[in-house]
């Protein structure tokens, strides 16, 4: 992908050798977004989420997409972004960083009912399937359908499944490279065209408004969610949504850095964004 206009240097993904293979943020992120979009395996979920819980489509659509476009964010923390100079092939924790980030805009989000005093409740409420139906059901969904799909997308590459719950080594800030605002600015606008509702578009702008400082994470309460599937405790449609928004991330994911990271997509790796 190509945009004209100043050249970015915000990378998900570099590896200098014989043949530089380069991945931008911007053209990684909004292509797993539009490939999720354009996903048959997200219809099935928006019509069992329909007739589950009596949300609407076009919103659990955009649920989804937001957590294909938000699930490396974490990357572009300056910590990582230095490293790039010369190599970043693998960023440690990027999915914890993002997913407390996506979190942390969800409280913001009036609509969706959460908070950090009644995230515990809802958690529980969520993972036992004991879930309002209708509108009232849109904070749990986006848990389900953002929060643990960006948080859980590299658990096949996970060492221990424990491994995630480091979030205490973890700086609980996320400071945006200065090379990656301007290149986030333009993906969240680009990605207005991938979602329509007013929850979602919510979430775009709040993210763009704290753009411009070091932004505070939440801490997401992992422990209970594996312990709870260490017990068989779950609920059978949770766990089928949870696992079926990850398998539509991590598919699109692994298709599009794939695609960009062969040696013939690294001959095209120049990106311009206006």
């Amino acid at each position: 992908m190509k945009v004209k206009g100043l050249n970015t240097m915000c990378y998900a993904y570099r590896k200098c050798s014989d043949v530089k293979v380069e991945e931008h943020f911007y053209t990684h992120s909004l292509e797993v977004a539009e490939c999720i979009e354009n996903s048959w395996e997200l219809e099935g979920v928006k019509r069992k989420v329909k007739k589950i819980y009596g949300v609407d489509e076009k919103l659990v659509g955009d649920f989804v997409v937001l957590a294909g476009l938000l699930h490396d964010i974490g990357k572009i923390d300056e910590g990582y972004q230095k490293k790039c100079i010369n190599n970043c092939t693998e960023f440690p924790n990027h999915y914890t960083l993002s997913a407390m980030l996506a979190l942390r805009l969800g409280y913001e989000v009036n609509e969706l009912g959460l908070s950090p005093d009644n995230i515990e409740s809802i958690l529980n409420r969520l993972l036992q399937d004991q879930i309002p139906i209708g509108h009232e059901s849109i904070g749990y969904l986006y848990l389900a359908l953002v929060v643990f799909p960006i948080l859980l997308h590299h658990y096949a590459q996970i060492r221990s499944e424990y491994s995630i719950l480091n979030a205490k080594s973890l700086k609980p800030t996320l400071k945006p490279s200065s090379e990656c605002i301007y290149t986030l600015t333009k993906i969240i606008s680009d990605a207005k065209r991938l979602v329509s509702e007013k929850t979602s578009i919510e979430i775009l702008n709040i993210l763009t408004r704290n753009l411009g400082e070091e932004i505070q994470l939440s801490v997401i309460p992992l422990s209970r969610l594996l312990h709870m599937g260490a017990t068989s405790m779950i609920s059978k449609h949770i766990t089928m949504l949870i696992e079926c928004a990850v398998g539509i991330v991590n598919m699109c994911d692994g298709r599009i850095a794939s695609k960009n990271r062969s040696l013939k997509g690294a001959k095209n790796t120049s990106l311009k964004l206006m």
